[in-house]
């Protein structure tokens, strides 16, 4: 019974942070002029990967919405999907501009994730997803973190900083 309020509270958590990021993000018009800088690689490697984590979100996110026991995880999973594929939508057109890739399929980390919660069911299932999610939701801050002090284009880095405040 602990252990199920404990995963309610961070549920709750987890659902007004991505309340807060859908209410900031739409305050917060974003204009892309992309021009050449003379260090473009950060930025690269940080757009392929944060495609690459939004992607990877919305796919477990619909393994989580079949599988989750609790209507509180499917809403938290729907959540998610909604927001993955909004900024996704976001980041692949600022890509476009810069020639970067879309990745085909997970990483290795990302399908070992899922080919694990697939292996699980239940509240089993639930907790093994809210623990994913938030690991990679602590990378994906320290991430726009990063790019919001050292990226080269500062276009790039001021939506990382407005991903940082509202992650």
């Amino acid at each position: 019974m602990a252990g199920d309020r404990g995963l309610a509270f961070v549920v709750v958590g987890l659902i007004s942070l991505s309340t807060l990021w859908v209410a900031n993000s739409r305050k917060l018009p974003i204009r892309w002029e992309l021009t050449a800088s003379a260090d473009q690689s950060q930025d690269t490697e940080f757009l392929e990967s944060v495609i690459e984590q939004q992607s990877s979100a919305v796919l477990l996110g619909q393994l989580a919405m079949e599988r989750a026991a609790t209507t509180a995880i499917r809403q938290f999973a729907q959540t998610i999907i909604a927001d993955s594929a909004r900024l996704n939508a976001e980041l692949k057109r600022i890509a476009l501009f810069r020639g970067v890739t879309f990745p085909g399929e997970l990483n290795p980390e990302d399908r070992a994730s899922y080919e694990y919660l697939l292996s699980l069911s239940g509240a089993e299932f639930d907790q093994g997803y809210v623990h994913h999610a938030l690991r990679r939701g602590n990378a994906a801050l320290a991430q726009f973190q990063d790019e919001a002090a050292h990226g080269a284009h500062p276009e790039i880095q001021r939506f990382a900083g407005i991903l940082r405040r509202v992650f």
